[in-house]
């Protein structure tokens, strides 16, 4: 896509980051590339091993992500539309309330 159709401008970027699933369990490291104010692009090891839909850690010390959605696959890369700020420390704490919910009481 050329830099006329998009739709954000993108900032070239060389962090760390981290992928985690929708259940905030820990999928893969990343670096991530560039960011807009609509997405991202992510250098993976494996595009395969990232889900459809997870949350992206911007930094390992920072409890605050976006959950994303992947838009386009190359061998390690990842196109990414941001869908919304998750607190990743709220999601945890709404998976193991799911998980006590599916739990029968003895």
């Amino acid at each position: 896509m050329s830099f006329m159709e998009r739709k954000h401008h993108r900032v070239e970027l060389g962090y760390g980051a981290r992928i985690l699933s929708l259940a905030a369990e820990h999928v893969c490291d990343c670096a991530l590339l560039d960011v807009s104010q609509g997405g991202a692009r992510l250098a993976v090891l494996a595009s395969e091993m990232v889900p459809d839909e997870f949350l992206l850690m911007l930094s390992t010390g920072n409890a605050v992500g976006r959950r994303c959605k992947v838009e386009w696959r190359k061998e390690n890369e990842v196109g990414l539309s941001f869908v919304k700020v998750v607190d990743a420390e709220q999601a945890m704490k709404a998976h193991r309330r799911a998980r006590l919910l599916e739990t029968p009481c003895p």
